[in-house]
């Protein structure tokens, strides 16, 4: 999948996290399976956004700094310009403001 069907992907996860016809208390078992999978796609969707997501903060926010010494773990240190990218955030919530920052097209992150 490319870039354009992951967000269209995401968008409609999005909107499906807010249909209640699709959250309602299940009475049978095969309404609770197919609840059960639905989240379990949701999960593997938003998963793979909030992993893009996190790469690009990590690119962008800090800097990752090795001793030079092996066994040793790295460092992390905000980057110089960090504000720069700080000032760019905004929106209702983390991801929001994440891709706004990133100069992402909107997409209505709310969850319901």
């Amino acid at each position: 999948m490319d870039t354009k069907d992951d967000d269209k992907a995401l968008a409609i996860v999005l909107a499906q996290a807010k249909d209640e016809g699709l959250w309602f208390k299940a009475q049978t078992a095969p309404e609770a399976y197919l609840q059960q999978e639905l989240r379990r796609l949701h999960a593997a969707v938003e998963a793979d956004d909030d992993k893009a997501l996190l790469d690009w903060l990590e690119r962008n926010l800090f800097d990752r700094k090795w001793d030079g010494n092996f066994g040793h773990p790295y460092t992390w240190h905000m980057r110089a310009d960090y504000r720069h990218t700080l000032q760019r955030m905004s929106g209702d919530d983390i991801r929001t403001a994440i891709r706004a920052a990133k100069g992402d097209t909107p997409i209505d992150r709310k969850e319901g």
